[in-house]
């Protein structure tokens, strides 16, 4: 995640370093919920004390509106008689909006580090530096390419509203299972200040990441558009292991990013080759 946030501490405030900074308060269900949405996004809630990594099973609900709301951008821009290519980039723009560039950012420096440090420190080092490199600029462009690209391809407003709700509650569903699976990289950084999160918490992260297919595809495809971006995200989890020995924040951004790229080539490839309308998938 960005790096610049955990140093200027502007976005993390003192309380969600660990529960004996402040004691937790409110419904500890909406209080999760408030938790994750100040983590993940720009939208204003209350601070409740809690810590990330207990309220990490509440990431995709996060998702679940980021996604919305670039869905309904599309829809509009659709309505309004704009180009497919056009509303998919407003779309992708009105998410960067609700995040703050939050995992792209990560994505890029993801890029930068992992393929411009020869050791774990250095590529670390690359990463919590605010400049961005050759690897990261070129990341960012075939981010959006690949996301506008198959945004662009659907057509069906439901559709667009199933596939990016899901896409991004899938996503941030797999950031938490890597916060169970694996430590963080280094003893600094929004990894190592969230904590470890129970696999429990992980779990039901991933049942809720998977409830939008359940509830609006056939099961069939459901679990194979699931099972591939699911296995590109493992894929990842080991490169991350690789590179850092662990996972930080702007990694786990990345995953997010990759997850949710995944989830959109996969709707679109399954569908063409097997030749038939996207939008038959739908439960009607």
């Amino acid at each position: 995640m960005n790096e610049e946030r955990e140093k200027s501490g502007k976005d993390l405030p003192e309380g969600r370093k660990g529960p004996e900074n402040e004691t937790p308060r409110g419904l500890p269900i909406w209080a999760d919920i408030a938790t994750a949405f100040l983590f993940l996004s720009r939208i204003p809630m209350p601070y409740y004390g809690r810590q990330i990594s207990v309220a990490a099973w509440a990431f995709p609900i996060v998702g679940w509106l980021v996604g919305a709301i670039g869905a309904g951008v599309f829809i509009l821009a659709t309505f309004l008689g704009l180009t497919g290519w056009l509303a998919a980039v407003l779309a992708i723009v009105a998410t960067v909006f609700v995040t703050g560039a939050l995992h792209e950012d990560g994505f890029s420096d993801v890029a930068d580090g992992y393929w411009g440090g020869h050791s774990v420190e250095k590529r670390l080092s690359i990463m919590r530096d605010s400049s961005v490199g050759a690897y990261g600029a070129l990341a960012l462009v075939l981010n959006i390419a690949l996301r506008a690209g198959a945004l662009a391809s659907f057509y069906n407003p439901i559709l667009i509203l199933v596939v990016m709700v899901s896409a991004h509650g899938l996503g941030r569903a797999s950031m938490s299972m890597v916060m169970a699976l694996q430590a963080p990289a280094g003893k600094t950084g929004m990894a190592a200040t969230a904590g470890k999160t129970a696999m429990p918490i992980a779990l039901i992260a991933l049942v809720l990441g998977l409830l939008p297919f359940s509830a609006f595809i056939p099961v069939q495809a459901a679990v194979f558009i699931a099972a591939v971006p699911l296995v590109a995200g493992v894929g990842f989890m080991q490169i991350m292991k690789a590179k850092l020995g662990g996972t930080n924040g702007d990694s786990l951004g990345a995953l997010c990013q990759v997850v949710e790229i995944t989830t959109y080539l996969t709707v679109m490839a399954v569908g063409n080759t097997l030749g038939f309308s996207l939008s038959d998938w739908l439960i009607k």
